[in-house]
């Protein structure tokens, strides 16, 4: 008691720091005498005073009961009702459910960032997961967590409720986007989350109507943004669901598409086991010239695993007239290939390598291939061991280092940057 006397007697002070340091000193010195001022304090604390707002909420998680920092759900104090949510998100109390539907976008995050966040509130997940369906539109970091309170929960009326988002248009793009994709990892979700990157272990069982899931799908494939399509066409082939074949076969050929509508549509018809194969590898003869180098070189990757006379006679003529990135994709898809015929061919652009009339954008990955396949071929091996011999591979002491040495040349920026940006492995970089 003697602290929240000593803490009520300067929590006036004129100097910031003493009513930062009295504040933190209750919430390890806790006493309900001080609450009431607490409150008060709350009620005046402007927006920008963020060391005196946390000192403030460790203060009230201590002193306070539940009971009283619900009731300033009432309080015409926005900061009132912003330190009543974070001091209820220390207590973890799943009554902070209540604030979410709270007039203010900033007390109304904070409530879904309290019950998603760091261990959760699973007992309020629900609550959270039907915020999405409230008429107005959030901000971006609460709609993300409605979508992943949905994607959590995984059940059939969670993901119907994300298919309703994301097929308004009403709602913000990047966000609809978002339900889209999370439909795609619905049968397999990623071990870290979504959002805040925890480990999670959803054991809980996962369904969905594939039904209603493949006419969501195609009617965003038909007739949404082009983000949305692709994103439709992603997840659906994630979900092992088939669209329309013919109507994909048509966007995959149409170049007047977006390059990544097209790519997504050639992957999926790929992977349709209900399409005739013969109709599958002429698809993808044709497309092999296609203009674009993505598609192209998606379309010789794929065809490599489904017909190796025929992908071995195009990667013949596209070695010749192709762009670095489709001669790339040969080189990558004669490795794959893994036959007698392929090998030989990695053999000759060895010896051209070798003679020094190989394009050093190629060189990487004409060390690759003729190492991955060296194991299955005696001529690869002797291949390999006559590279590791060339004066600028041979200075470097390291094996495992002397690819690098190769990889000045030839790179793909665009891949380099969304490696840069989205895999986890470059996070501690």
């Amino acid at each position: 008691q003697a602290v929240a006397w000593k803490w009520l007697e300067v929590s006036t002070d004129p100097d910031l720091h003493v009513r930062v340091h009295a504040a933190l000193a209750l919430g390890r010195r806790p006493s309900d005498l001080a609450t009431d001022r607490l409150l008060e304090i709350t009620s005046e604390l402007p927006a920008n005073q963020h060391y005196m707002r946390h000192a403030v909420v460790t203060a009230l998680a201590a002193c306070a009961t539940t009971d009283q920092l619900i009731g300033q759900a009432k309080s015409r104090s926005i900061p009132a009702r912003l330190c009543a949510v974070l001091a209820l998100r220390r207590q973890r109390e799943s009554s902070v459910a209540q604030f979410l539907v709270d007039p203010s976008d900033w007390v109304a995050t904070e409530a879904a960032r309290a019950i998603h966040d760091d261990f959760s509130i699973p007992e309020v997940m629900d609550d959270l997961a039907a915020a999405l369906d409230q008429s107005r539109n959030g901000s971006v970091p609460m709609t993300l967590r409605c979508v992943n309170a949905n994607f959590r929960l995984g059940g059939p009326e969670h993901a119907g409720r994300l298919m309703r988002y994301a097929d308004a248009d009403d709602r913000p793009l990047a966000m609809r986007l978002a339900a889209c994709e999370a439909l795609g990892h619905w049968l397999d979700p990623p071990p870290l989350d979504r959002i805040d990157g925890r480990r999670r272990y959803l054991e809980n069982e996962r369904s969905l109507d594939r039904k209603s899931v493949r006419k969501f799908f195609t009617g965003l494939v038909t007739g949404s943004e082009t983000e949305l399509r692709v994103a439709a066409m992603r997840s659906a082939r994630q979900l092992g669901i088939e669209l329309q074949a013919y109507a994909l076969m048509v966007l995959a050929l149409d170049d007047q598409s977006p390059e990544a509508l097209r790519l997504e549509a050639l992957k999926t018809v790929a992977d349709d086991t209900g399409v005739k194969t013969d109709g599958i590898v002429r698809l993808l003869i044709k497309l092999s010239n296609d203009r674009s180098s993505q598609i192209a070189s998606q379309s010789i990757e794929l065809l490599g695993g489904l017909n190796t006379d025929e992908a071995l006679a195009v990667i013949s003529d596209r070695m010749n007239s192709g762009s670095v990135a489709v001669r790339q994709a040969c080189i990558r898809t004669l490795a794959e290939m893994g036959v007698e015929s392929a090998d030989v061919m990695i053999a000759s652009l060895g010896d051209r390598f070798l003679a020094g009339s190989l394009p050093s954008s190629l060189h990487l990955d004409v060390w690759q291939a003729v190492n991955r396949r060296k194991a299955e071929s005696e001529t690869l091996r002797d291949k390999s061991e006559q590279l590791q011999q060339k004066p600028e591979l041979a200075n470097i002491e390291s094996p495992k280092f002397r690819q690098f040495a190769l990889a000045i040349d030839g790179g793909d920026a665009r891949r380099g940057e969304n490696l840069f940006r989205t895999d986890l492995r470059a996070q501690c970089s």
